[in-house]
């Protein structure tokens, strides 16, 4: 709407950078927050690591399943992240 309204012009690279870290963030911690709710239901196991630290503003609880669920979510993102690397990466001659 600003950028209709106002005329303004924003940097896509940027913006779109900005908007997918948030989107990415948001995946995580729907992620661990998700399968705690499905084990407080009772519909997913729950194997608690003791001494492993609980944040919940970023989604980390200390059990295997949301941590594995979580952990995936980070695989993703690092091939994700690697992929777009390469394929921007001038051609060898």
């Amino acid at each position: 709407v600003a950028i209709n309204r106002y005329g303004m012009r924003l940097p896509m690279k940027a913006f779109f950078g900005v908007t997918g870290a948030l989107l990415y963030y948001m995946a995580f911690v729907f992620a661990g927050q998700g399968v705690k709710d499905l084990q407080e239901a009772g519909l997913v196991g729950l194997t608690v690591l003791e001494g492993w630290p609980r944040w919940p503003q970023l989604g980390i609880y200390p059990t295997v399943q949301s941590l594995a669920l979580q952990g995936v979510l980070v695989v993703l993102l690092v091939f994700g992240l690697a992929w777009s690397r390469l394929r921007r990466s001038p051609p060898r001659a």
